[in-house]
């Protein structure tokens, strides 16, 4: 019976630490990618930034400013 709970401690422990592993590498990359680059560096110093960047990156949602910035054709100069 203890090593039956003892192994599912250990899965959990597990799926819990690669869980977090994934979010502060997704992190970085949407950081550095849809924010600042202090805010890149920042997420991979610092692990719950970017953990936090991670799990933030999937209700991310480009406003429309953002869209036509990245777009919008540069206008001609006069």
């Amino acid at each position: 019976m203890q090593n039956s709970k003892s192994t599912i401690v250990g899965v959990i422990y597990l799926a819990a630490s690669i869980l977090l592993f994934f979010f502060w590498i997704s992190g970085m990359f949407h950081a550095c990618k849809k924010h600042s680059t202090i805010d890149g560096v920042a997420s991979i110093v610092i692990p719950p930034w970017g953990i936090y960047r991670g799990i933030e990156s999937f209700s991310h949602e480009n406003t429309n400013a953002e869209e036509v910035a990245v777009d919008a054709p540069a206008s001609p100069s006069k």
